[in-house]
Order: C-alpha cells, then sequence, then structure tokens
C-alpha cells in the first residue's frame, strides 16, 4: 500500500493499521502523504503484527507539508520489521515499541519522532534505534534500551534525541548498549540516567557526542538497590557527559567508568562504592563543581586513598592508594582555568569553578605551568582546583 501526495497531499484516517497482520506489508508514505490511526490514546497500531513487515515515510510536498504518520495511540514494531523516516518526515505517537528483532531509523535533517508518552528499544525480544544525520526523536517520558528485552540506541552524524529519564539495562535479564558518537550527537536526559539498573548497561560516548542528565547512575539507582552491571567510557576530544547534579558509580551493583583522549565528564558530586572503578587515562578529564572546593578536593582525595581510581584501563595498571599516593598525584592551584591549557585547549568554553582530575602523559610539568608541591611527583594523575574570583 502507498499513500502519496495530489494536488494537496492526498491523507488516509483508519481507526487501527495492521501492517503485516497475518502475512507480510508494507505501506509507504510520501511526498507530503498524511496517514492518521486512531481516535483516542487507547488505539493501537502495528508493524509486523505476525510478520516481518515495513513503514517507510519520507520527504515533503512543501517545507511546510511534510510527510507524516499521526497515531493517537502506541505504535509497536515486531516481528523483524522496520520503520524508516528520513527526508523531513515526522512520526507521532503515545507509546512507542520496537521489539523482537525490530529496527527504527530517523534519518535527515529534518526527520522526526515524537513519543508523546514513552519510548521502548527492547521491550519484549531485541530492538533497535538508529537517530542519525540530524534527525531527531524524543519522548515526552522516559526512554528504555533493553526495558525487558535487549536495546541498542545508536545517535550518530549529528542526530539528537530527548527525553525525561534514560535507562539503559532496566530489568533482571536485560541488556541495553547506546553508544552516541560525532559531533553533534546528543541525548539529552531532563532527568537522571541508569546504566545497568537491574540488568546489564553499556554507554559510550565518542569523537565528540554529549550526553547529559541531572544524576548519572552506573549499576546503581536512586534507591541503591540495583543489581545490574554499568559501564561507560568517554572518549575523543570534545567527547562530553555532563552530570548536573550527582554521579554514582557502583553504589549497589557494579559500575565502570573510563575517560581518554581529551574527553570530558563533569557532575556536581562524585561517590565510588565497593564495587566501582573510576578510570583515568592519559588526558581524560574529569571535573567536579559543587559550591565547595575544600568537599571536591576532599572527594578526590578519598577515592584516591580507597584505591577507586585507576591510571589507566586494568587493574594491572597504576593504583593509587593512601601508602603510595605522594608519589603519583600532584597538587596544583590555578586563580584562572585559561592558565591550564591542558584543559582550556579543548574547552574554551568552560566556565565556573571546578577541581580538575586528569590523566596526564608528561611525567614532570613544566614549572612554569603548574606549582610543584615539596615532596609531590607528578606521574599519572593530578588534581587541580580553579580558585574562585573574588566578587
Amino acid at each position: 500500500m502507498t499513500v502519496t501526495s495530489s494536488a494537496g497531499a492526498s491523507s488516509w484516517s483508519t481507526e487501527a493499521l495492521y501492517v503485516g497482520y497475518l502475512g507480510s506489508g508494507t505501506l509507504n508514505i510520501t511526498d507530503g502523504g498524511t496517514v492518521v490511526t486512531g481516535n483516542d490514546s487507547e488505539s493501537a497500531s502495528y508493524i509486523g503484527y505476525s510478520t516481518s513487515s515495513a513503514v517507510t515515510i519520507t520527504g515533503y510536498l512543501t517545507a511546510d507539508k511534510p510527510s507524516k504518520w499521526y497515531s493517537y495511540g502506541d505504535i509497536t514494531i515486531s516481528s523483524s520489521s522496520t520503520l524508516y523516516v528520513g527526508d523531513g518526515a515526522y512520526v507521532t505517537d503515545k507509546n512507542g515499541y520496537i521489539n523482537n528483532g525490530s529496527t527504527a531509523t530517523v534519518t535527515g535533517s529534518g526527520s522526526k519522532w515524537t513519543n508523546t508518552a514513552t519510548l521502548y528499544v527492547g521491550n519484549s525480544g531485541a530492538g533497535t534505534l538508529n537517530v542519525e544525520d540530524s534527525a531527531s526523536v524524543s519522548s515526552t517520558n522516559n526512554l528504555y534500551v533493553g526495558s525487558s528485552g535487549t536495546g541498542t540506541l545508536n545517535v550518530t552524524t549529528s542526530g539528537t534525541i530527548s527525553n525525561v529519564s534514560g535507562l539503559i539495562g532496566n530489568s533482571s535479564g536485560s541488556k541495553g548498549t547506546a553508544t552516541v558518537t560525532g559531533t553533534g550527537s546528543k541525548w539529552t536526559n531532563s532527568g537522571a540516567l541508569f546504566v545497568g539498573n537491574a540488568g546489564t548497561g553499556a554507554l559510550t560516548i565518542s569523537n565528540g557526542g554529549s550526553v547529559s542528565n541531572t544524576t548519572g547512575y552506573i549499576g546503581d539507582n536512586s534507591y541503591h538497590t540495583a543489581t545490574g552491571t554499568g559501564t561507560v567510557i568517554v572518549t575523543g576530544s570534545t567527547s562530553t557527559w555532563t552530570n548536573s547534579d550527582a554521579l554514582s558509580i557502583g553504589a549497589s551493583g557494579t559500575g565502570t567508568l573510563t575517560i581518554s583522549d581529551k574527553a570530558l565528564v563533569t557532575t556536581t558530586t562524585l561517590s565510588v562504592g565497593t564495587n566501582g572503578k573510576l578510570y583515568i587515562d592519559t588526558n581524560g578529564y574529569l571535573l567536579l563543581s559543587s559550591t565547595d572546593e575544600t568537599t571536591d578536593y576532599n572527594t578526590l582525595y578519598s577515592l584516591i586513598s580507597d584505591g577507586k581510581v585507576y591510571y589507566g584501563t586494568s587493574t594491572s595498571s597504576v593504583l593509587l592508594t593512601t601508602g603510595n599516593y605522594t608519589s603519583y598525584v600532584t597538587l596544583a592551584y590555578y586563580s584562572d582555568i585559561t592558565t591550564c591549557s591542558a584543559v582550556y585547549d579543548v574547552y574554551s568554553t568552560m566556565s565556573g569553578s571546578y577541581t580538575v582530575l586528569l590523566g596526564i602523559s608528561s611525567a614532570v610539568p613544566e614549572p612554569a605551568t603548574y606549582a610543584l608541591f615539596s615532596g609531590v611527583g607528578a606521574l599519572g594523575l593530578a588534581l587541580l582546583r580553579r580558585k574562585r574570583k573574588k566578587a
């Protein structure tokens, strides 16, 4: 079945839509065509109800008349089916489900998939969502990547995705994998981000990708009852993970964070639990931005002393402990972040006050760069504190 525009962009409305009810089905919406399904939020639409099927929505009649599918209720993609939204087309629904080997791809500038409630990627079986080439996906509520099944999220080439809370590897037995890569690729959570709640979750931010949220949980949740495993890797120049509130690693489950190759992770407060590990590779940056510099310093000092911070990506690398931390840590103070070229050259737009924990490749920094304290070496990690300017 094909829906295309005619003189004024054709439109088709139906109370329920099953693409592939008993056999394989195909629906193409092109050239400004419009499909409206359902008449209330309880209506449902299916792609691949029982057999692999496909829906493709592309193009527009004029700039203000894109091809679109509006569903008053949920859209479920199942049975190894596909949803393709491209060339500025729109899809709007209540809840979105990508299940049982199915894939949804939203691609091209202006292309959008809007969920007025929640989006589930891998709620049952496996599901994959690709957001690419300046397209966008949004959920008014939460986004689950591996809710009860296996979910994969790929945000690439300036694709953007936004929601309230993001959950990767939510339920016991579930598995979620999310990748945000490339300059301009963004995942914005107005709430918290959970990586490995009761399942297994993995997040990679690379090559200039960015992720933001309030509190970040790796192998943890807000009730500290997580039993899952979470892994986060942030790597590559201008790759960022911004936690506007707090960051918790392995407080109840198992969590690992690795920061490398000029990537930046920021948080107001940091906690690393019994089963948590933080790896700072060469030129990886962790910035604490609490209102109390002494708190920042004590937090980092305690983590180093307790053996929660590693320089390198394996337990065989240098481990900083109470007994030998002075052999590997340099303390330095800056009146202005611009004097710390290692940070400023990469993040020239940074503002505010930060305490910085970074991996350094130079064995001994030049005296002109920062002052060394007596008896303190300069291998492995450096703690840098920016002093606040007086009002």
